[in-house]
């Protein structure tokens, strides 16, 4: 999938998410081959990541869907309660609306990431601590650390920030002395303390869940990964 080096350059396309979808949805194909379907009690564990990030963006698509094609005037003004709702405003409910499902996306995906390194990780280490205990910052160094993928831990600190941010009503917050942060992966991402985080879009998420699907990817054709046959009911516990 050819991914614009440039955000900004991606506009909400629905076919762009629909290659978006596809991209998690032909590594789930790839990797199911002579093994257990999804659901079966013998689920194998490195599929989990892409299978669910095919479910969350499809999710996601449907939702949006929504919003060109059925949402209208007439409805929003039924249902919601903004008191001064007219056809001048009426972006500000859809706005809202899109604001909303850019933050489901971003909670939901970045729990499907870190529960699919979490378990990559146990297997890994042999380490159940690696599921439940660790951090999940250090979790993900040490993992990209072993596997030789640390270019991608960049990716992450700004992921990382962007999820901090929805749960500050969209603010950075960050450690008092430092007023402006800037994370280079590309190119440079800029989080300055106290101020909005603009990567809370469409544009900005699919360029991050693209690079995502390609770290998946990588991890998958990772030759220790390659090498080994992980299923869900023998995870290590402890």
């Amino acid at each position: 999938m050819k991914i614009p080096t440039n955000p900004k350059l991606i506009p909400f396309d629905f076919n762009y998410a629909k290659l978006l979808v596809r991209e998690y949805a032909e590594l789930t194909l790839k990797y199911t081959k002579n093994h257990a379907e999804p659901n079966q009690e013998n689920f194998h564990v490195k599929i989990i990541g892409p299978e669910s990030m095919r479910k969350i963006l499809t999710n996601y698509l449907i939702s949006n869907l929504f919003l060109k094609h059925i949402a209208n005037f007439k409805n929003f003004k039924t249902i919601i309660p903004y008191p001064e709702f007219t056809i001048q405003n009426y972006d500000q409910p859809r706005s809202s609306l899109s604001y909303f499902y850019n933050r489901g996306l971003i909670d939901e995906s970045y729990g499907v990431i870190e529960n699919y390194l979490r378990a990559i990780g146990s297997w890994i280490f042999n380490d159940y601590s690696y599921i439940r205990g660790k951090k999940f910052y250090q979790v993900r160094k040490d993992i990209l650390l072993y596997l030789n993928l640390e270019n991608y831990n960049p990716l992450f600190d700004i992921f990382d920030r962007i999820k901090n941010a929805i749960h500050n009503d969209g603010i950075h917050t960050a450690h008092k002395n430092k007023k402006l942060e800037i994370i280079q992966y590309k190119f440079n991402f800029y989080f300055v303390r106290h101020f909005p985080v603009n990567y809370i879009s469409h544009n900005y998420l699919f360029f991050i869940l693209a690079e995502i699907s390609f770290l998946f990817e990588d991890i998958l054709n990772h030759k220790w990964i390659k090498s080994r046959n992980f299923y869900d009911k023998d995870m290590p516990h402890f």
